[in-house]
């Protein structure tokens, strides 16, 4: 006996139905599920001659698999699955981990010594007003007294070696973040490839001892730093260059360019001529930084605090959210501009890094970029349009080409949240209130009724009956649009909460917080952030032109941004807003994560 849901699909083969979740009809994401279970298994002890065992049993997976393709189909995804298991658990051993720097480390023992090395990064701090003398006792710790001015990362290549009886300089390889401090009179001008000798007091980056949270150590120590220090602007030495920039150079002086030109338009006589309301000021120039180009350098304390404590600060993370958003924005301009969909493609995949390498190209844009590439030619090559399926094939992708990924926060929470967004959301609305939405387009061909649903076939012409009964006519034509926008908030509502649900687990697991209010504040910001980013690169690419051709998008642009900062500042100023909370057990967070697949598969 067939369901209901089947009798509708053989019915109305022509109107949109929610299908249940099969791996066969997302094998990708098959694929990438068992390929994670495989890497999480590296988690625990294993025998030291893992490695051997794990290829052959690899092979003898692979030979099971084409066994059971010739002699019995039915039972293919079990062997399969077992290959892919075996693939995630072989990438994970062979994938090698962040060097420690242990060597470095060991010169973190609170002598002052001389460092010399390259710079590989040079990002300028928000300038505050009181200089330090440059002629007292710098000890290079007590940095009280000095306000920052530039973030330096520095390739260490040579280290000062300090005994009772000698000193001398010895090579050492490493990463330094300086944090070059105001001297008055003296202004540090550094570019990326200078090298730089310099008196350092290096210290180790503080690491919280519970344990699962998020570490900055490990952050940095991803990205080549091991350790830290504070050095005034007086006491940097510059060498000889010894080559010519390196690419990574050319990169950030990309990202620094792009972020010159929003602060550029901030100063300009134009802008500080508007009223206060629709004038971007140096802050805002420094938020849309952070949200288009990930320059989160003039990010102060008091602008972060708000946006962390109603969990809305991903807002300032260039990530999955903003390049999704860039890549929809490109796909619609050349679909508009009556491109065929493969064209749109092939222009959004040409364009779309071209705006990563702006944002300084850092690991969570290359993901972004990487899953993103892989989504758009996955839906243009599928035959039927499953989100799943491509969602499985971009982070199998991006879990092959850097197997550490499916341990880091960043990779988590964004594929959590299009999980719960693909997997449970869309199919909640479109199995409840979304099929009204294509009900309430293009009323007057009745001619289409008879395709749709027959709830939605119904509603049309009740639709177009409280149309008819209206007195006013332009009242009457609003009724749909008044509709829409409902249905619109709804959907909004819905994805919300579920992706908030979902996001609990990783928030109380890394960082141990419950942000109470995170559902209004993103309620209300993450809309208008698909308003924020093409007014802000309407108006960064206005202003290439002239301040004046930037008024108009930048003067939205900062109505929209100071309403979003009001709404938020708010919320963040209530006492439950940032709640803390212990890091869950294993088995509660294991519990929450079947509850998430029970959901995808319900």
């Amino acid at each position: 006996m067939e369901s209901k849901d089947e009798r509708e699909r053989r019915l109305w083969p022509g109107a949109a139905h929610v299908l249940p979740l099969s791996f066969r009809r997302a094998p990708l994401l098959f694929a990438a599920a068992c390929y994670a279970i495989g890497e999480a298994f590296t988690k625990f002890p294993s025998p030291p001659r893992l490695t051997i065992l794990l290829a052959a049993g690899t092979a003898a997976l692979f030979a099971l698999t084409l066994l059971a393709l010739r002699r019995a189909f039915r039972l293919t995804l079990l062997p399969l699955g077992a290959l892919w298991l075996g693939i995630g658990l072989w990438s994970a051993q062979l994938e090698p981990a962040p060097a420690p720097q242990t060597a470095l480390l060991a010169y973190a023992d609170g002598l002052n010594r001389t460092v010399e090395g390259r710079v590989v990064r040079v990002r300028e701090l928000a300038r505050r007003t009181q200089p330090v003398d440059s002629d007292r006792d710098w000890d290079g710790w007590d940095e009280s007294s000095a306000p920052p001015v530039l973030s330096v990362d520095l390739d260490v290549d040579s280290i000062e070696d300090v005994t009772p009886d000698t000193s001398q300089m010895v090579p050492m390889r490493g990463g330094v973040r300086l944090t070059v401090l105001a001297s008055e009179g003296v202004q540090a001008q550094l570019s990326c490839g200078d090298r730089l000798q310099a008196p350092l007091r290096l210290r180790v980056p503080e690491r919280y001892h519970d344990p699962g949270a998020w570490q900055y150590a490990d952050y940095l120590l991803g990205q080549g730093v091991a350790a830290t220090a504070y050095v005034p602007a007086s006491k940097l030495r510059p060498l000889p260059r010894d080559s010519a920039p390196m690419l990574h150079c050319h990169i950030f002086a990309a990202q620094s360019w792009a972020a010159a030109r929003m602060l550029d338009y901030a100063r300009s006589r134009v802008n500080r001529s508007m009223p206060a309301l629709l004038r971007l000021t140096p802050d805002d120039a420094g938020m849309l930084n952070a949200m288009l180009f990930g320059d989160r350098t003039r990010l102060g304390h008091a602008l972060r605090l708000g946006f962390e404590r109603t969990g809305s600060f991903h807002l300032f993370v260039v990530s999955g959210l903003h390049v999704a958003i860039f890549a929809g924005l490109l796909m619609w301009t050349a679909r508009a501009l009556g491109a065929a969909e493969w064209l749109a493609t092939l222009i959004t995949l040409l364009l779309l890094p071209a705006f990563a390498l702006l944002t300084g190209f850092g690991v969570p844009v290359q993901r972004a970029v990487l899953m993103a590439s892989v989504f758009l030619i996955t839906r243009l090559l599928s035959r039927e349009r499953n989100a799943l399926n491509a969602l499985g094939a971009a982070a199998l992708a991006v879990l092959v080409w850097s197997p550490r990924a499916l341990f880091e926060a960043s990779f988590q929470m964004t594929f959590l949240a299009i999980v719960a967004i693909a997997g449970i959301a869309i199919p909640l609305g479109e199995w409840t209130f979304l099929p009204y939405l294509a009900g309430t387009r293009r009323l007057n061909e009745r001619w289409r009724d008879a395709s749709m649903l027959p709830r939605v076939a119904h509603f049309r012409v009740m639709l177009r009956f409280w149309m008819e009964a209206m007195p006013w006519r332009p009242i009457a034509r609003m009724l749909p649009i008044a509709i829409q926008l409902m249905l619109r908030a709804a959907e909004l509502t819905l994805i919300s909460l579920i992706t908030e649900a979902v996001m609990i687990l990783p928030m109380a697991l890394y960082f141990h917080r419950v942000t109470l209010f995170a559902l209004p504040a993103n309620l209300f910001s993450i809309p208008l952030v698909g308003v924020l980013v093409p007014l802000g690169i309407a108006a960064f690419m206005a202003s290439l032109l002239s301040p004046w051709a930037a008024v108009v998008p930048a003067s939205v642009l900062a109505l929209v941004l100071h309403t979003v900062s009001a709404v938020v500042g708010h919320l963040s100023r209530a006492h439950l807003a940032d709640w803390r909370t212990p890091g869950p057990r294993l088995a509660a967070a294991l519990a929450a994560f079947a509850c998430l697949g029970l959901c995808c598969w319900a």
